[in-house]
């Protein structure tokens, strides 16, 4: 995530079903710039550790993303 880049996000505490009703914290956010096609690129992000505030929900999954993005270069160098 850039600095100049604009974000919108909702969250809600809901059970999840998929994990026998452990209660996540789902986080649906849109990013807008310059870089999309229709300037709105959306994400869902899901923390099982929903005594966690959304803003830093979105921070660790901003620092996993640069670090995946890493891994896959370096696996199909």
């Amino acid at each position: 995530m850039r600095e100049n880049q604009r974000l919108r996000y909702r969250q809600k505490v809901v059970p999840a079903f998929f994990i026998k009703g452990t209660t996540v914290r789902v986080i649906w956010c849109e990013f807008y710039g310059e870089k999309n096609i229709n300037g709105i690129s959306r994400s869902l992000l899901l923390s099982i550790n929903s005594e966690l505030n959304a803003e830093n929900i979105i921070v660790a999954y901003a620092k996993y993303w640069s670090i995946e993005s890493t891994f896959h270069e370096l696996k199909n160098a």
